[in-house]
């Protein structure tokens, strides 16, 4: 059992980062795309192609192993594949695709469509689906998982300024059916998960922000609302329930602090999300980790980005992830999009040549709690039962640490002490703790315990009981 220690002064893990070889002369964007498994080591990533001239979003995806070095689909050569998807309007523009593995086998892709339906405009999230992950067919083009408030189906003002104001215009039977619409609202930036009841989405909502909010930012583009985020489910993938606020900026963030995205992704028995941490007096946006139980109730230990910006390796102003979470060994891996232009002048069309970008930590590495710079530090675990005849200490381990092991009430077992106790590196980063006369294999399954642990010049990760 690994578990996270409760305290205050929480630190990152070492993220390792390395820029892919996907270049192309027009924008290169992995944001809010998503990376698949297929069969053996081989992965798909799919992703955005932006150009200027006139303005274009094309969806294209590449085959990888190692997440650095991408090929094209079709001829494994060095590059990507621009996907045609079939059913779509003329001139469409499309972006941000989730794809995922149906249970027979199929792919499922949901999609930002931006274009024309019926001489109307529309801005709407479509779901497309394929045999081989390559060649899609549009479901259907009238009816969205969710609308963008900017989708003519809606009846909403286009202007970011009235973006939530609805037109009070039409019969009580129009708005009857554009209630049903209006409750499918979303901006984009939007993931979708399998889960063992259906599906998931993860996208923003949009709250009213007004001048006198204390959070109102004029330079944004949508400077009258506040982005957060909200839940949807679904047994099908194609119906959506109601949305669920489950992530806003509360009263230990900044004051301009949005969420623009969260993508979730399973580790272990938990959740860990990757939060888009939105400066918007500064235009940026940072990843943030974030980690769940249940996919409602989000903690956020480290406010801030959990991966360092870096301007000269292209990822300077805005990170942004796609969907997916893989395994080698203990080491994980994840794929994000890196900018070194700031958020508004993404949406002046002002945008550069973005990097596309894997990271890697390991799994028990991923986030820590470090000792105070002078003097000794002292955590309590959480209440946990005794699985294994041994109890591990996982960290960088410097100065002197000491443990107690107590029961759930907090009084220390015999022979249990600080003083007592003893360490053991049998791997780096992995140390064996016990007490002389202390048999932990008795102790399996019969009680709850906690664990005091008191530490100098080191940093903690979690423990193994």
């Amino acid at each position: 059992m690994v578990a996270i220690m409760a305290a205050s002064h929480w630190e990152q893990g070492e993220i390792r980062v390395q820029v892919a070889d996907l270049q192309s002369k027009a924008t290169v964007s992995a944001s809010m795309g998503s990376v698949i498994q297929l069969e053996g080591n081989k992965k798909r990533i799919f992703f955005d192609l932006l150009s200027r001239a006139p303005f274009q979003m094309r969806i294209c995806c590449a085959d990888t192993e190692n997440l650095t070095e991408y090929f094209n689909p079709l001829t494994g050569e060095s590059g990507f594949l621009q996907l045609n998807i079939e059913g779509l309007p003329q001139g469409a523009s499309c972006c941000q695709a989730q794809v995922l593995r149906l249970a027979d086998g199929r792919f499922r892709m949901y999609f930002w469509f931006h274009g024309t339906i019926n001489e109307k405009r529309a801005v709407r999230y479509l779901i497309a689906e394929s045999t081989d992950g390559l060649n899609f067919k549009c479901l259907d083009l009238e009816t969205a998982a969710i609308y963008h408030p900017a989708d003519s189906a809606l009846d909403l003002s286009a202007d970011f300024e009235g973006l939530v104001t609805i037109n009070k215009g039409g019969s009580s039977q129009e708005k009857r059916k554009n209630d049903q619409k209006l409750r499918l609202m979303s901006n984009d930036a939007t993931f979708v998960n399998p889960t063992e009841q259906g599906f998931e989405m993860y996208s923003v909502y949009l709250a009213k922000n007004s001048e006198d909010s204390g959070h109102y930012v004029l330079r944004d583009n949508a400077p009258t609302i506040r982005r957060i985020i909200h839940r949807r489910i679904s047994e099908d993938g194609l119906a959506w329930s109601d949305p669920e606020i489950v992530l806003w900026p509360d009263e230990k963030d900044p004051w301009d602090l949005q969420f623009y995205y969260l993508a979730s992704h399973e580790l272990g028995q938990s959740r860990m999300g990757l939060v888009s941490y939105y400066s918007v007096a500064e235009q940026a946006m940072d990843l943030e980790f974030a980690f769940s139980r249940d996919g409602l109730r989000w903690e956020r230990p480290l406010r801030g980005g959990w991966v360092r910006r870096e301007l000269e390796s292209g990822y300077g102003t805005m990170l942004l992830p796609s969907r997916g979470l893989f395994t080698d060994g203990r080491e994980k891996a994840f794929v994000f999009a890196g900018f070194n232009y700031r958020h508004d002048e993404a949406a002046e069309l002002k945008f550069r040549r973005g990097v596309i970008c894997k990271g890697t930590f390991h799994e028990d590495r991923l986030i820590g709690v470090a000792s105070l710079p002078k003097g000794q530090s002292q955590l309590l675990t959480n209440p946990f039962v005794l699985t294994q005849e041994k109890l591990f200490l996982l960290g960088d381990l410097e100065g002197r640490v000491t443990a107690s092991l107590k029961n759930l009430h907090g009084e220390e077992i015999k022979g249990a002490s600080h003083l007592n106790s003893a360490l053991e590196e049998i791997e780096p980063g992995k140390f064996q703790l016990s007490w002389e006369g202390v048999d932990l294999a008795e102790r399996r399954f019969v009680d709850v315990y906690r664990l005091e642990v008191a530490f100098e010049k080191s940093q903690l990760f979690g423990f193994e009981a």
